[in-house]
């Protein structure tokens, strides 16, 4: 079949399918825009969706679309899913009247659509600054693939075109304006870049203000220095903690084994000194305090 037979047939399917409508049972579908307002760039390009909500059995669709030509530009054709819509009728947009008429079908009962379904997808595009559009829809027929009309309601939208664009975050600056996320208030030009892994100020560098910090660990013997640094996303410390010793038997005036107590396991030894008259005993260490300041002391007794 050429060309020209096969728009007839889809054409005429199409209108068949339309004209045979009535009224179906369900409750009235909510089509509508999505998002329903949205602010863009001169030159910026967004995309919304005709959505149609909740809907149950739907066969196919038409709607005239309308919009101001002089504010944005749609790109044509609309986008309308062929794997879910079979048979697309109309999918033109015409850019100097600002208009367009969109239809399409499933092929038959088997794949007709239920749930929350994408009617078209449109990309629409900043053109002059200051303006502002409705997206209007209007004569919007849905119907299942019986010939029942669905019933429906319309909720239209707008698009902006501002200087900057759209700040979804909030943070003062749009993609525009050079926002490498437009979801996050904490990244956008200027902010402070911190160990993250994440490029926070959009200057296309991640991480690059992070400044090291001199880090010290361990006790005793096993104190250590070190410094933080940012190693993918996250700050890591160098410090290693040294080995400790097993005992602290040592009377040096350290904390060899790393405990937090100086000289604690040193066991003092008994000694003797001098002859005759002069003959002393002691200790090597004060039996209270078996080291003091790291040094060997002798006891002598007091001569009274």
């Amino acid at each position: 079949m050429n060309i020209i037979n096969r728009k007839v047939v889809l054409v005429g399917l199409f209108f068949w399918f339309l004209l045979g409508f009535v009224q179906a049972s369900q409750a009235a579908v909510r089509v509508y825009v999505d998002p329903p307002t949205k602010a863009i760039a001169v030159n910026e390009t967004t995309t919304i969706n005709i959505m149609a909500e909740s809907v149950t059995g739907l066969g196919g669709f038409e709607f005239n679309l309308s919009f101001d030509q002089s504010a944005v530009t749609i790109a044509s054709p609309a986008t309308i899913d062929s794997t879910k819509f079979y048979f697309i009728v109309s999918d033109e947009v015409d850019n100097i009247t600002g208009t367009a008429t969109l239809a399409a079908a499933v092929r038959n009962s088997a794949s007709t659509l239920s749930g929350n379904v994408i009617l078209a997808q449109l990309y629409i595009t900043g053109k002059t600054s200051g303006q502002t559009s409705a997206i209007t829809l209007s004569n919007l027929v849905l119907g299942d693939i019986t010939g029942n009309e669905i019933p429906s309601t319309v909720e239209n939208g707008s698009i902006t075109v501002t200087v900057g664009g759209q700040d979804s975050d909030g943070d003062g600056y749009s993609v525009a304006q050079g926002d490498c996320n437009d979801n996050d208030a904490s990244i956008h030009p200027g902010a402070v870049e911190v160990c993250n892994g994440v490029d926070d100020n959009c200057n296309v560098q991640i991480d690059e203000e992070y400044v090291p910090t001199p880090t010290t660990c361990g006790v005793g013997t096993c104190a250590a220095a070190g410094s933080t640094s940012c190693t993918a996303g996250a700050v890591v410390d160098s410090c290693i903690v040294g080995p400790p010793a097993s005992s602290d038997a040592t009377c040096d005036g350290l904390d060899d084994d790393c405990d937090g107590m100086v000289d604690e396991d040193y066991v003092s030894v008994p000694t003797a000194c001098g002859i005759g008259a002069c003959a002393s005993t002691g200790l090597r260490c004060l039996v209270a305090t078996p080291c003091e300041l790291g040094f060997l002391v002798r006891l002598k007794p007091v001569v009274l």
